[in-house]
């Protein structure tokens, strides 16, 4: 644990991972899949990247073409996916801070962050401890 807590996190977006990068820390990197309790009633993430261990869990692709189980919403999982990864980074430090949290690489997910989706990931990640979000695609600073 740290004393000084990440002002600034960079969240980029690649073709087989995502790393959350914090300016005075090494970064995380972390394959988009995650590891959920088989219960569609609500998202219980079991393991982020990497599966439980002595657990049954269901495997989502967050960011892959393919649907999600039955009772499994894309938009929840990839919320899910996203707001782990952040807290990871957050709760590295003693002091908890608010850090600004700028989201690149998501134009090759043009399909996947539209406008519905940047507002409900924006809020996944304001949850999570964000102070605000960027997009740096369209200039957008909420």
């Amino acid at each position: 644990m740290r004393w000084n807590p990440a002002e600034a996190i960079i969240i980029e977006v690649g073709p087989s991972q995502v790393t959350f990068f914090d300016p005075d820390g090494a970064p995380v990197v972390l394959p988009p899949v995650i590891y959920v309790a088989p219960d569609p009633d609500r998202i219980k993430i079991l393991g982020v990247g990497t599966p439980p261990s002595g657990q049954s869990a269901l495997r989502i692709e967050v960011l892959g073409p393919d649907r999600p189980p039955s009772g499994f919403s894309k938009l929840d999982c990839l919320a899910a996916f996203f707001t782990q990864g952040l807290k990871t980074i957050v709760d590295r430090s003693l002091f908890r801070v608010k850090p600004d949290v700028m989201v690149r690489g998501t134009d090759r997910l043009s399909g996947v962050f539209g406008g519905y989706e940047r507002d409900v990931l924006r809020s996944a990640l304001e949850r999570a401890g964000a102070k605000r979000v960027r997009w740096p695609e369209d200039g957008q600073a909420t």
